[in-house]
């Protein structure tokens, strides 16, 4: 693969404030969860600056990564559980998940910084934090799911793409992050198999447990 295809996201330098919103919010953006949400997910904070970005695109971008690496010990089989013939195999399966390996390699592509909050740990971790990248993208992790976190702009308009030294955008992600967990505590869900109402996630995975129900609905 040509890695000029992805020139104008690295070109890609317009980058607003959040400082400079009139009420800055947060906005989040849902990831198909088809094993290839970490893809969508950063395709999706990319559209627009490159329309004709993919899961798909990102996907075998890095794939060509590995296979012109794949005698570099940086890949080693310690490190990606498994030979890395087998990993780059599965990694071809398009529901096959993405994860640590898979984000730092499209931050090098991308040339920029992608930070990931995780929603159960409260932590955050950035890959190509030390490359001196002028721009980041921010990805929330919850329960192995991948999506995107932007603000919303003046005249309503998305923003996805932020300067790593924008606190404010920061500070304003985490505390988003850290009230989807105390939503979800709170969330109330109705199994589909025998009308049980229950709140939060961890009461319905004990449901499920105990009576083998896999079926349930968002109660609004």
């Amino acid at each position: 693969m040509d890695f000029d295809d992805f020139r104008p996201i690295r070109n890609y330098n317009r980058i607003i404030s959040s400082d400079t919103l009139e009420k800055p919010k947060v906005k989040h953006f849902t990831a198909e969860a088809d094993g290839a949400c970490l893809f969508h997910a950063v395709a999706q904070l990319l559209r627009d600056v490159d329309p004709h970005i993919s899961h798909f695109k990102l996907r075998h971008a890095v794939i060509s990564v590995l296979e012109r690496n794949s005698d570099d010990f940086q890949y080693s089989e310690a490190m990606l559980g498994m030979p890395i013939s087998v990993y780059i195999a599965e990694m071809r399966e398009q529901e096959s998940w993405g994860g640590g390996v898979e984000l730092a390699i499209l931050s090098d592509i991308l040339q920029l910084e992608i930070m990931v909050l995780d929603v159960k740990s409260q932590s955050e971790m950035t890959f190509g934090e030390a490359s001196g990248y002028t721009r980041r993208i921010f990805l929330q992790r919850a329960s192995d799911h991948y999506s995107g976190l932007g603000m919303i702009g003046t005249m309503g308009r998305p923003l996805r793409m932020f300067a790593p030294t924008d606190d404010l955008a920061l500070q304003l992600m985490i505390d988003y992050s850290a009230g989807v967990l105390e939503r979800e505590k709170a969330q109330l869900y109705r199994c589909d198999q025998c009308q049980a109402r229950l709140e939060g996630q961890h009461a319905m995975a004990g449901h499920s447990t105990h009576t083998g129900h896999t079926n349930y609905s968002v109660i609004q």
